[in-house]
């Protein structure tokens, strides 16, 4: 795709790393994403990845690539009608969704300036939520749609990490993300001749949507008939997590152990096995009742 030169970015005092890029074949992990293309590269033809870029057209004709280095994330537009002085600095104002800066950058080369981001999390979270990018002031405006933001700077992120740093994909961004799934039955409380019953029941855990341990487990169980006589029965159960996991992925299996704990604080060991697909729902039941209750749970899709 595009080759870089050294980046010397002179309003932070730092050397960019190596920014040898790779034509479009020379991808060592490539990074698909529609609207986009990148992947990791070997900037220094040693067998290993220095860094990952992903890169996609500005409205002009040009370039937005985004680097992910030892420095964090950097960005670099890249213009072919550009005819920048490498020796000045450029001013602008870079507007993404709610984030909105006036900037310093320095031309790497008459048709390319670059901005280091670094590790700025409110610039970062709006390249993957906003619908597009702006940037104002010399050398003139210009716009770039952000479609598929998340799915391709998650990706990005991922790639350095698993690639370049040498982390296990357990560490990637799209592993890490969370949601909490969860099952609810609740009944307000009603009179009924001389009891006043109510439903309070509740199922809710913490889960990786790459798969993964599972989190933040609640089981409660309460079902009341409150009164003064006999018939008026009240049964209520808490939980006590034991372990939990999600295989990950689209319709990916889950399990939970946990201890179910009786008014009296009797503890019976229970479990908990499903599924949980990515447009936001899921089932749950005990295995050890095949036939007792099926637990629809939500969550929000991913």
């Amino acid at each position: 795709m595009h080759r870089y030169l050294t980046c010397l970015l002179a309003a932070v005092a730092a050397i960019l790393p190596c920014a040898s890029a790779a034509q479009q074949s020379g991808y060592t992990a490539p990074i698909t994403v529609p609207g986009w293309e990148g992947g990791a590269v070997d900037g220094n033809d040693d067998g290993s990845a220095d860094f990952c870029q992903i890169a996609t057209p500005t409205d002009r004709g040009g370039t937005l690539l985004a680097l992910w280095t030892d420095r964090g994330l950097a960005l670099a537009f890249i213009e072919p009608a550009w005819a920048l002085d490498t020796e000045s600095p450029q001013d602008m104002t870079l507007s993404v969704g709610t984030w909105s800066r006036s900037v310093t950058t320095l031309p790497n080369n008459p048709t390319t300036l670059v901005l280091l981001v670094g590790e700025v999390p409110a610039l970062i979270d709006q390249l993957k939520t906003a619908p597009g990018l702006r940037a104002e002031g010399a050398p003139g405006p210009f716009d770039v749609r952000l479609d598929n933001g998340r799915s391709a700077f998650d990706q990005l992120e991922d790639c350095y990490l698993v690639n370049v740093a040498g982390l296990p994909p357990k560490y990637a961004v799209g592993n890490r993300r969370t949601r909490t799934a969860k099952w609810v039955r609740y009944k307000a409380p009603r009179k009924v001749d001389d009891c006043v019953e109510y439903t309070d029941n509740l199922i809710t855990f913490d889960f990786p949507v790459g798969g993964g341990e599972i989190t933040a487990f609640e089981r409660r169980f309460d079902i009341a008939k409150k009164g003064t006589v006999l018939s008026c029965m009240h049964t209520a159960s808490s939980s006590e997590f034991i372990r939990g996991h999600f295989d990950g992925g689209d319709g990916g299996a889950f399990e939970i152990e946990y201890f179910r704990i009786s008014e009296s604080g009797k503890k019976t060991r229970k479990l908990l096995a499903g599924q949980l697909w990515a447009d936001g729902h899921g089932t749950a039941t005990n295995p050890a009742s095949p036939g007792d209750t099926v637990y629809e749970l939500t969550f929000k899709p991913f």
